[in-house]
């Protein structure tokens, strides 16, 4: 028997935000299970939503933090349209505007709620006020937040463990993410290799770098390029793409260009389209993602379905997972590790492409699978 559920987020597209794209995926594979499953999330300036089952809800900007937006939930049309849906279950994917909101839906209908834990919100808060004594009390308003949830679901444990630095104490359950990029053959990886690396009219021999995600500090992007300016000063070749945007992109480009990168990284702002996407992961031979911001990034999971393992930060919570030299490259957090390790790689193609096998192998994990977790926590919670 189908039942109404409802995912609420305070980031969806058009922004790139990957807290939005795992309310999305699971809206988007509930209902392809056959039930009805609604998203909300903020309304954006100048896009037009068209698919009936995405109801959004008025946003301001939020200031020094472009492009996201913050949700003003409580105006008499969205909430009128919210309460005529009867929902059964609701899930929150953020402790804030949305989350709340379906937290008060879910107290008035007497429903379930679920509160997935998706990002390390002090870091957040940090970058915004600037105020350590400011950002704890509102890590104190995250940790209300997920005392009330019926149940409240993490991405791995290394994540929950963060929950509990907040000063959470209650149970947890482990759903981790998937990817909605299909696996693809070592042919088909080649041949769209070849295609975006001539249409940038760069050569196949070098080997190929992506980053795709927020690009923001937190991040740890200016290391990569501090390793990326150190590997071409040694005389290494290479191509370098960063997909996406972000406060800082500006940063990124200035640096890029002042450690004379204008020649080698290309950087390609955000791609939405999906097929485009996989393009860009095909193209690459490592995915540089040494965040010590992200829980579980989707991107590595993408990465994966192409082949490509990844480059992290030992011990870093998205390296949760993650082996060394089996299915990704790991190295402690420092611009001259990942320069050595990037050098070492040009003369070991053989053993980018056996890594690379491993990331698929046990890295890549479908929505359809992780959507078969979800539905079956549902039903129980119902």
């Amino acid at each position: 028997m189908g039942y109404r559920s409802g995912q609420f987020t305070d980031a969806l597209y058009p922004i790139m935000d990957g807290v939005g794209s795992v309310a999305l995926n699971y809206a988007r594979h509930l209902t392809e299970k056959g039930h009805v499953s609604y998203l909300f999330g903020p309304e954006v300036p100048r896009f037009y939503e068209t698919d009936p089952m995405v109801i959004r809800f008025p946003s301001l900007p939020i200031p020094f933090n472009s492009p996201w937006r913050v949700g003003v939930t409580g105006g008499h049309s969205f909430r009128n349209r919210l309460h005529s849906l009867e929902l059964d279950i609701v899930h929150a994917h953020s402790p804030f505007s949305a989350g709340h909101e379906a937290l008060r839906y879910a107290r008035h209908r007497n429903i379930p709620i679920v509160a997935t834990f998706h990002s390390k919100y002090r870091e957040d808060f940090m970058r915004a006020v600037k105020l350590s004594s400011l950002a704890e009390k509102m890590v104190d308003h995250v940790v209300e937040f997920y005392d009330q949830a019926d149940e409240v679901w993490v991405p791995n444990d290394l994540t929950g463990q963060t929950l509990f630095s907040y000063g959470y104490k209650g149970a947890y359950a482990i759903v981790p993410n998937g990817t909605d990029m299909p696996s693809v053959t070592r042919e088909h990886k080649e041949q769209l290799r070849k295609e975006l690396l001539d249409s940038y009219l760069m050569c196949g021999e070098c080997l190929t770098f992506l980053f795709v995600g927020q690009h923001r500090v937190e991040k740890n992007v200016m290391l990569i390029l501090d390793a990326l300016a150190d590997i071409r000063r040694k005389g290494m070749d290479f191509h370098a793409f960063f997909v996406g945007t972000g406060p800082d992109e500006m940063k990124m480009r200035q640096k890029a260009a002042e450690s004379g990168l204008h020649d080698s990284v290309v950087f390609i702002g955000p791609v939405y389209d999906r097929k485009q996407l996989a393009s860009f992961y095909a193209a690459s031979d490592l995915f540089l993602f040494p965040s010590l911001y992200d829980n579980a990034a989707l991107t590595i999971r993408e990465a994966s379905a192409f082949r490509v393992p990844t480059v992290a930060v030992r011990g870093a919570t998205t390296a949760r997972g993650l082996i060394e030299r089996q299915n990704a490259f790991l190295i402690e957090n420092s611009a001259e590790a990942l320069a050595s390790l990037l050098l070492e790689l040009e003369g070991k193609r053989d053993l980018v492409r056996t890594v690379g096998e491993g990331a698929l192998a046990s890295v890549y994990e479908s929505w359809e699978h992780v959507i078969a977790t979800v539905d079956e926590r549902y039903r129980a919670l119902l």
